[in-house]
């Protein structure tokens, strides 16, 4: 399995990225395009040769202006060790930590085809290989992906997507050939059959796959299957080699293979004529989640992994999850899979007979009833889904016992909180990808998205998207962060808000997200019941850090959960155990957008509400005073990313000093890491926005003199206009100059005469003497970064 904080990507299928096992924010499809072409090629691209595959519309400079652009949002998704780059080429690190699906399937058939062996043999060491690469393959290389504006990019796709289906087939082809379990031979036969159906050879592996397996009428009527699609298609008869295969397997040349255990990693499917299941069916479509899906599948393939636990808030979908993956598993089950709610139950103890019930197994005799389950377990090929296990913990030893017992017995659980068992493998849920990318082509695409739609549709069946509707629709599905429970909710509106009022709604608070239908359980019923039954189930600790953790926004870090919420790391692992705080990078966590909203309601009824603000826009200002020596020395792109990491909770301390006029919460190392980190990182216009508020909020009247804080806002803003190209005022930045002056502040002349130095690049009256004079007071300070920025002006 791979480590849990890896960054990974997936290009089989829809591309995605996740970093530490949750979906990561990717801005654009272009950024996506640029990460495979980089992935897949895996050598060093001159930056002109990217800039014009994916932006041949612009001029070179615009074109390597939007590259620089992409290049640093993939330095910020995937950290500062996976690229390398110069000024003129960019490329992959050697030993950067970035997991690639396709490079990994590309590695398995390689270190598969690397033994001395016969091309149609498998070994026990290539099996696995081969088995994995099979695995990997989830969908086309970049499937449903695409770049009209972008020509040579779409044909670099074309070219790789059919050279990677040439590389499963030539895996399909040896497991069909060279595997002894002839069930899953006949599994992977039959796959490779699906790639091309006029390809003769596969439908021979098919014919033998059956033949080994025993199914002699299946064998043949595969041959007729293979005569028809040919002639319909090419008007031609099946081969000679074909039609002698048929003819053996007539003659009963083939034995049947006696099965042994299958090592593969997805076990293929077999096929007897009933599969016993007691799946509830259900009113809605299932939409999206295929990853979670695959993943799911994997985990339960492994012969290491008995138990899974889908962990994750309330109405995130674990039922429906759990009930997805369990149908896909009808067929790898032999003796059933069965679908055990948990929910009404009130008691551990009522946990066995429920089971029992699910199964239509009675007891009977002296013998007590947990042990006749477990022996009724115990020779059986079982899935057993067990939905709803958070309440009854203190029965989650059963679970245990019954995995003893029965060694081919699998569970799948899904919970609010961990079982906390030793053999317990939890799968942390999020919810489903939504879009922070407007414009049809990418809206439709996420799930997040197609599932309120569908939702819409069943209160107004006329409801169709048009576009002024996409700000609108991609907001709601933003601030429900992607919960399935909360975007159907959401849509239950439509009937009587739009959809621009639906949005404004969840923007100011819970109550909107609920519904009066009956047939849904009380506890689903509103995001608010929802949330109280997770809540009521902490302790008064954990409680207080869970209520003062919502003034944090985007995440936060160990450090900041102790300053601003008094937490340590034990509460935080329980409230990540119950699914109320998400790890979501080494160091870092995040709570879902709707739990912080109802935390925040719980903040704002307590008496710590101000205490805890106060607290946390003192850490985050110091926290951004910090990193001014980082972003303009060798920790500059470490620094700069913790800052990026925590923007909007720097955003958040900044708004609340100012609306509490805390002048005396402002360093001038404040102002200026802000400054430098928005020309760093090309974020100028969030922090002109700030600096904007600052210089309003302590602007003087006519009587007052300016404060300091006021004057060094003014001259900062006045930097950030020249990277905005907005305008300049000269005048304002001359009175500052001499008033600094006047009081011998050398390192605010030093900033007015950077201003001047950029404002007036070029003009020899006007520029170079301002920045002759910065240069010089530079020295004056020892400062090399500012000594390198008016030597560069």
């Amino acid at each position: 399995m791979l480590p849990m904080n890896q960054t990974k990507l997936f290009l089989f299928g829809q591309p995605r990225l996740e970093k530490a096992g949750q979906p990561a924010d990717v801005h654009g499809r272009k950024v996506l395009a640029l990460a495979a072409y980089l992935a897949v090629t895996g050598i060093i691209h001159n930056r002109d040769h990217l800039a014009t595959l994916l932006w041949s519309e612009h001029d070179q400079s615009g074109a390597r202006a939007n590259l620089r652009r992409e290049l640093s949002q993939l330095n910020r998704l995937w950290g500062p060790d996976v690229l390398t780059a110069t000024r003129e080429s960019i490329g992959l690190a050697a030993d950067g930590d970035l997991w690639i699906d396709v490079v990994r399937f590309q590695g398995c058939i390689t270190a598969g085809q690397a033994h001395d062996h016969g091309a149609s043999a498998i070994c026990a060491e290539c099996q696995p290989l081969l088995e994995e690469a099979a695995a990997l393959y989830q969908a086309d290389f970049l499937a449903g992906f695409s770049l009209p504006d972008c020509p040579e990019f779409e044909e670099w796709q074309l070219f790789q997507r059919e050279s990677l289906r040439q590389g499963l087939a030539a895996v399909l082809e040896r497991l069909a050939a060279g595997l002894a379990d002839a069930e899953a031979a006949l599994g992977y036969a039959r796959r490779w059959l699906t790639l091309d159906t006029l390809h003769e050879p596969a439908h021979q592996a098919v014919m033998r796959g059956y033949a080994r397996a025993g199914q002699q009428a299946a064998s043949l009527r595969q041959y007729e299957r293979c005569g028809e699609i040919l002639h319909a298609e090419l008007g031609v008869a099946p081969g000679e080699s074909t039609q002698q295969l048929a003819a053996a397997i007539r003659q009963g040349a083939f034995r049947p293979s006696a099965p042994v255990r299958a090592t593969s990693a997805l076990p293929v499917p077999i096929e007897p004529a009933v599969r016993r299941h007691d799946l509830p069916s259900q009113t809605t479509p299932f939409i999206g989640r295929q990853y979670e899906v695959a993943d799911l599948t994997r985990l339960l393939a492994e012969p290491e992994v008995h138990l899974v636990t889908i962990l994750a808030p309330g109405g995130m979908g674990k039922t429906r999850l759990s009930l997805a993956v369990a149908e896909r598993q009808i067929k790898r089950f032999r003796d059933g899979v069965f679908f055990v709610p948990l929910a009404p139950l009130s008691s551990p103890d009522d946990i066995v007979t429920t089971i029992a019930e699910q199964l239509d197994f009675s007891f009977g005799g002296s013998t007590p009833p947990k042990q006749q389950l477990l022996d009724y377990f115990r020779e059986r090929q079982i899935l057993l889904v067990l939905d709803n296990f958070e309440h009854l913990l203190e029965g989650a030893p059963l679970v245990t016992d019954l995995l003893r017992a029965a060694p081919d017995l699998k569970v799948l659980a899904t919970s609010r909180e961990k079982l906390n068992l030793s053999g317990e493998t939890t799968y942390l849920l999020a919810g489903l990808h939504f879009p922070t990318w407007e414009s049809l082509e990418d809206l439709l695409e996420y799930d997040a998205i197609r599932l309120f739609i569908g939702s819409a549709r069943r209160v107004r069946p006329d409801f169709t998207l048009q576009p002024q509707d996409f700000d609108d629709l991609a907001r709601i599905c933003r601030l429900t962060a992607g919960m399935p429970l909360a975007i159907v909710l959401a849509a239950g509106w439509l009937d009587l808000l739009s959809l621009a009022q639906v949005a404004a709604e969840i923007q100011r608070g819970l109550d909107i997200l609920e519904t009066e239908q009956r047939d849904v359980p009380e506890r689903q019923r509103s995001m608010r019941a929802t949330f109280s039954y997770s809540w009521e189930r902490l302790s008064e600790v954990e409680r207080q850090v869970f209520m003062k953790l919502a003034v944090c926004r985007g995440g936060f870090s160990l450090e900041a959960a102790e300053v601003v919420a008094g937490a340590d790391l034990r509460t935080l692992r329980r409230l990540a155990g119950k699914s109320l705080v998400q790890i979501v990078s080494d160091g870092r966590y995040a709570v879902h957008e709707l739990l912080r909203q109802y935390s925040a309601e719980k903040l704002r009824q307590s008496a710590a509400a101000d205490t805890v603000r106060q607290a946390h826009s003192r850490y985050y200002l110091a926290f951004l005073a910090a990193r001014d020596a980082d972003i303009k020395g060798r920790r500059q792109q470490a620094g700069l990313q913790e800052i990026r990491a925590d923007f909007e909770n720097i955003r958040q301390a900044w708004l609340w000093a100012l609306e509490e006029r805390q002048a005396d919460a402002f360093t001038r190392a404040m102002l200026d890491c802000l400054t430098n980190f928005a020309d760093m990182n090309f974020s100028a216009l969030e922090a002109h926005n700030l600096l904007s508020q600052t210089i309003s909020a302590f602007q003087p009247t006519a009587e007052q003199s300016p404060q300091p804080l006021w004057e060094q806002a003014v001259v900062r803003q006045q930097e950030i206009n020249y990277i905005l190209i907005q305008p300049f005022d000269y005048a304002q930045i001359k009175v500052i100059l001499e008033r600094a002056r006047a009081r011998g502040d050398t390192h605010e002349m030093l900033h007015c005469l950077l201003v001047l130095s950029n404002h007036f690049f070029g003009m020899r009256d006007y520029g170079n003497p301002a920045n002759d004079e910065a240069l010089a007071l530079a020295h004056v300070l020892g400062d090399p970064f500012y000594i390198a920025r008016a030597f560069n002006n």
